[in-house]
């Protein structure tokens, strides 16, 4: 038997009793005293040891943060590296691409400097070498300052790079006003010396060209040719290759389809020096 408190009035009853004998309450018997149970009924009736709550411990954050703090420093600072590193890269390739660009345009300038020069030594050496063949010609054109009726051109049928100075006229007696003949004169710089290609009665009416040959249409009162003049082995050639004569049916002379030569008188020295020229520069 155990002695247990009633929960009506709290007195101190036989856990055998029915009821409370002060207040007549119905006695109820806890599990943990009921027979058989070997924990003693004073053991069940002391309040139980509550072990006390321990609040959890909050973790300190301070490291992740400093973690976080040199994590985020290390990152800028790589990043800030990294980014100054990228602009002194990219303005070193700039200043080598500028000293490149310099050096190309130095380069360009030089060239440019001395293709101006060499331009300029050519054009000295062209207009020393017009100069030389305008004197040499005017002395040529001196010789026949007594003819009369004398015409001159240019015309480089000896392909040598130098036009020969051709000149044409008519001669006259020394006592009376009839000529001795019809002649054409060549003169050479590289040979020089006079070619007379040959002596006529006739009178040049017109020269024409082609490219390695000249024509030469004659004619007098009666009679009509027209000259082939080539260059061959060295020496200039003249052909007859058509001719006519006026009086038996005074038929008209055939179409020359060459390219007209203009003369002009020789006595024209300032026409002469603007031929040559015109010969060199074209």
């Amino acid at each position: 038997m155990a002695l247990i408190n009633c929960r009506s009035c709290g007195h101190r009853v036989s856990d055998k009793a029915k009821v409370c004998p002060r207040c007549g309450a119905q006695v109820v018997v806890d599990e943990l005293v009921s027979p058989g149970n070997d924990i003693k009924v004073e053991e069940a009736l002391q309040p139980q040891q509550v072990p006390p709550i321990e609040k959890p411990k909050h973790k300190s954050n301070v490291g992740f943060i400093v973690a976080l703090a040199i994590i985020a420093v290390l990152s800028g600072g790589g990043w800030l590296w990294y980014d100054c590193e990228q602009k002194q890269a990219e303005q070193e390739r700039q200043h080598a691409l500028f000293a490149e660009q310099a050096r190309q345009d130095s380069i360009a300038a030089a060239e440019l400097r001395e293709h101006l020069r060499q331009d300029s030594i050519t054009k000295a050496q062209k207009q020393e070498q017009i100069n030389t063949i305008y004197n040499e010609y005017i002395r040529v054109l001196k010789q026949f300052e007594e003819d009369w009726y004398n015409k001159f051109f240019l015309f480089d049928i000896t392909k040598d790079g130098i036009p020969e100075l051709w000149v044409d006229g008519i001669h006259p007696n020394d006592d009376s006003s009839d000529y001795q003949g019809f002649f054409i004169y060549v003169y050479t710089i590289h040979d020089q010396k006079v070619l007379r290609i040959f002596n006529d009665y006739t009178c040049a009416i017109g020269f024409y060209h082609a490219d390695d040959y000249i024509l030469c249409e004659n004619e007098s009162h009666e009679y009509y040719s027209v000259n082939k003049i080539t260059y061959n082995d060295g020496s200039i050639e003249s052909k007859v290759i058509r001719e006519a004569f006026l009086y038996d049916d005074n038929t008209p002379p055939k179409k020359i389809s060459e390219t007209r030569i203009s003369e002009k008188g020789v006595r024209d020295f300032e026409e002469l020096k603007t031929q040559i020229q015109t010969f060199f520069h074209d």
